[in-house]
């Protein structure tokens, strides 16, 4: 089954569409995010640094 939809090098459909597909779901992602609550992590960074901004946006939501 899932196996099956990979190919050779380990990608699958998603991961082989192209750049417009990718930017219009990042979009889409985006302009939904206000209205449903969601965080938007800047994610271009070195690991700690996203780690951090992670850890920054949870804390308030486990705090209360």
């Amino acid at each position: 089954a899932v196996a099956e939809r990979r190919r050779a090098d380990g990608s699958d459909r998603l991961e082989r569409e192209g750049r417009d597909f990718h930017a219009s779901v990042r979009a889409a992602y985006r302009s939904l995010a206000p209205a449903r609550g969601w965080v938007v992590v800047d994610a271009d960074a070195d690991v700690d640094t996203v780690a951090g901004r992670v850890r920054d946006a949870v804390a308030p939501l486990l705090a209360g």
